[in-house]
């Protein structure tokens, strides 16, 4: 394990802005993919993008629950609820044409995964808290990483990074057989999403632990799952549809990939910074495992051509 890391201890340590990890992410799964969201900004309405603005409002409900109130159990789910709701009645709009009843039961599962957290989870995390809701920065050759927190807390021994996200699809299994990230960068497998989920646990260990002056090792990395599994409300006895948490540990997967983290972030920054979108050598790999979801197909030339080749 590498013993020094070059970080920045505090967001806006840098003159240039940093690279975000989702940015990361997006471009190990397509270098195009990443132009067309990144750089163009080419707005769409897709499943994924559904589930994006889904973890965004569970992210800045529980944040901003954790960050107002006391740590007790009735207060938090009160300060929860009263939070979703002016957010659900602010985003009613973006329901398009979806009828009242899908409305309704989809904010019911919405209510039910957030009282689940504060249940399971929410006093742990609001009486830990050190940091809710900030970004740190962390540094690969010479290039700046923004890392977003969700919530930094501690135990009175060791200590939690919490990343809030609606499912943990894409994200690291916990003691993988095998070292996505290693495997990689020399070629050898290509499970981008997997790797992007390992980056932003590590990167934002070193980040978190240079800043507050402890030990990256003695730091833990966790995504909260909220909304893992969701089943219909088959008693229907009006208490809505029964939603399952869950959560994953990458902290494992970190230290197995190591410098081979900062390899994969320096390479993937320096070509961003290079304005590179090309796919190269991976465009089979690109092809095999993220032009099947990517919502710019219908634009891509490098993928148009590829379908219309005899």
């Amino acid at each position: 394990m590498a013993s020094e890391r070059d970080v920045a201890a505090a967001p806006d340590a840098t003159a240039d802005a940093p690279i975000g990890l989702d940015e990361v992410e997006t471009y190990l799964r397509c270098p195009r993919q990443y132009q067309y969201e990144h750089r163009q900004t080419i707005r769409t309405r897709t499943a994924r993008d559904a589930i994006d603005r889904r973890t965004e409002l569970y992210r800045t409900v529980l944040t901003s629950t954790l960050d107002r109130c006391d740590p007790d159990e009735a207060t938090l789910r009160e300060t929860a609820m009263a939070c979703l709701q002016d957010r659900l009645e602010a985003t009613t709009a973006e329901a398009g044409g979806a009828t009242g009843h899908h409305r309704r039961y989809d904010e019911a599962s919405i209510r039910n995964a957030v009282a689940n957290y504060v249940a399971e989870y929410g006093q742990a995390h609001a009486e830990g808290a050190i940091a809710i809701d900030e970004t740190y920065t962390y540094a690969a050759d010479g290039h700046a990483f923004a890392c977003p927190v969700d919530c930094f807390r501690t135990d009175g021994e060791r200590y939690e990074i919490a990343r809030f996200v609606t499912t943990l699809d894409g994200v690291v299994w916990e003691n993988p057989y095998s070292d996505p990230v290693a495997q990689y960068r020399d070629c050898e497998a290509f499970y981008p999403r997997q790797v992007g989920s390992v980056l932003r646990a590590y990167a934002t260990i070193h980040a978190v632990a240079a800043a507050h002056g402890i030990d990256a090792h003695n730091v833990v990395y966790r995504y909260y799952a909220i909304a893992q599994e969701t089943y219909p409300d088959y008693g229907n006895d009006g208490s809505g549809p029964e939603v399952v948490s869950d959560r994953r540990d990458a902290t494992d997967a970190c230290w197995e990939a190591d410098d081979a983290c900062d390899d994969v972030l320096a390479e993937a920054a320096r070509r961003i910074v290079d304005g590179d979108w090309n796919p190269g050598d991976r465009w089979d790999e690109v092809v095999a495992r993220s032009c099947r979801n990517c919502k710019y197909q219908s634009m891509c030339l490098d993928h148009l051509n590829r379908e219309v080749q005899f």
